[in-house]
């Protein structure tokens, strides 16, 4: 993949400047390939004895979390910038995403205003919970679950505007959905990563959390806030948050044993994670042309 990127800009007649991005880790093997991109050559070799110049307009850029497999001469031939997530933290990438386009372009000031507190309120303490009491499935920073929050946001903002919600004909209402969709884009980056045992602490902690800093999200006291997602269909005042099983659908099998074979039977855990994958899936370059349009 990273040859056929590499190509595909290198064939590029226009002055237009190529990014190719390597995010995760590296890899002792195939950074060591990259020299010659990296050097004064600036010449990817291939094993079947193809050559690609870069051009002037193209850049490498490695974002990883650490250069434990980079060896020297590899980090020679790199401009390294070290940034550490505790000198820098999540907050300021709330601000700048707040800041931007899309934040700007569909949620009105009151409630951009009023999501900064909530997710100021509420995700210290869910960070602490994950970090000090509870083992995690997959582990990630605050920074990656901040990022991942902000995604679900979006992508649960851009569903109500495709539906032609006004956000400012009741922003009494808007502020409340608010609270909703982020305790909602909160559960899932923050304890996504949790392991099954650890929902009903990580539960607690949210519910805590939003008392503390004085959050009515309306929350369910039966359940956990892992079994709710919030419904939008007539309007802002029907953000709520209902169970997952509610939409859960029906199967009515058929008699062709077939295709009873081949029947996959939806449970609520099938419909909740299809849909968070669903949300995810609606990308940051997805958001950006929605937001133009």
């Amino acid at each position: 993949m990273a040859s056929a990127l590499l190509r595909g800009a290198a064939k590029d007649p226009g002055p237009d400047r190529h990014w190719i991005v390597f995010d995760g880790p590296v890899d002792a093997v195939w950074i060591e390939s990259l020299n010659t991109v990296l050097d004064d050559n600036q010449m990817l070799c291939l094993a079947n004895g193809e050559r690609v110049r870069l051009k002037p307009q193209m850049r490498v850029l490695f974002e990883v979390g650490d250069l434990q497999h980079a060896s020297p001469a590899t980090v020679s031939r790199l401009g390294v910038v070290f940034v550490a997530e505790t000198d820098l933290g999540w907050e300021p990438m709330v601000g700048s995403w707040l800041g931007g386009d899309f934040a700007r372009a569909f949620i009105p000031a009151a409630c951009r205003a009023r999501l900064h507190y909530v997710m100021l309120g509420i995700l210290p303490s869910l960070f602490r919970f994950v970090e000090r009491e509870a083992e995690v499935s997959i582990k990630s920073g605050r920074t990656a679950a901040v990022v991942s929050c902000l995604a679900l946001l979006q992508s649960c903002i851009a569903d109500i505007e495709k539906e032609g919600t006004r956000w400012d004909a009741d922003l009494t209402q808007a502020v409340r959905l608010m609270d909703r969709l982020a305790t909602f884009a909160a559960t899932w980056a923050v304890g996504g990563q949790l392991s099954e045992e650890h929902w009903r602490g990580f539960d607690k902690s949210m519910r805590d959390g939003l008392r503390r800093a004085g959050i009515e999200a309306g929350l369910p006291a039966a359940g956990m806030c892992f079994d709710f997602f919030v419904r939008v269909e007539a309007g802002l005042e029907a953000g709520l948050f209902r169970p997952w099983r509610d939409i859960v659908p029906a199967v009515n099998p058929s008699g062709d044993p077939a295709a009873l074979a081949a029947l996959i039977v939806p449970t609520s855990d099938t419909v909740r994670f299809g849909r968070l994958t669903q949300l995810l899936s609606f990308g940051p370059d997805c958001l950006d042309t929605f937001a133009r349009s």
